[in-house]
């Protein structure tokens, strides 16, 4: 299989056997499960309204409806 990384030029394209190659898993977190979300830096109390491979609508505490989003994994861990 051959492998392109984003962001990089064509030269970096690499064959790479089966044994290389693994399944992307990204976290999931059921709904209902009380997260932190980092916006600009800072991390927030949150709840998740669903998700969907990876990305996850959440809905930001003390915040209306307007504020909910999909959040990237990266952006989310789980509260202490």
């Amino acid at each position: 299989m051959k492998v392109a990384y984003v962001g990089w030029d064509a030269t970096w394209d690499k064959w790479l056997g089966k044994d290389w190659i693994r399944p992307v898993v990204p976290p999931q977190f059921p709904k209902d499960t009380r997260v932190q979300v980092e916006w600009k830096g800072t991390w927030y109390p949150a709840v998740v309204l669903d998700g969907k491979l990876g990305p996850h609508y959440i809905h930001y505490d003390d915040y209306s409806k307007a504020w909910d989003e999909w959040v990237a994994p990266g952006r989310i861990r789980t509260t202490p």
